[in-house]
């Protein structure tokens, strides 16, 4: 598995606009030049995008309001166990390849 990191919002859009695939994407809850929500919504107006498994990073707990529910498919609560990380990825890569 191959991984990109980016230090804002705008840097990881730029990316995708460049025509790198993705088959996961993590996102922090803060991030600078771009909230979660507007990077969510903006990698999903991409054809190739819509289905993207998109998992949300937070230290806030359980954020369940529905726009978070309706971009993201699971949220990991920080500190986050490395095991737990590595389980809900491959659980999001094996759902997209079936």
């Amino acid at each position: 598995m191959n991984s990109d990191v980016h230090e804002s919002g705008p840097e990881a859009l730029a990316e995708i606009i460049k025509g790198e695939t993705y088959d996961l994407a993590l996102l922090d809850y803060k991030m600078a030049g771009m909230d979660r929500r507007e990077l969510a919504m903006k990698i999903q107006e991409f054809r190739s995008y819509r289905e993207l498994p998109m998992i949300l990073l937070s230290s806030i707990g359980s954020l369940l309001d529905e726009y978070i529910s309706k971009y993201f498919a699971q949220i990991l609560s920080k500190p986050i166990k490395p095991a737990a990380l590595h389980s809900a990825m491959l659980s999001m890569v094996d759902q997209r390849q079936k």
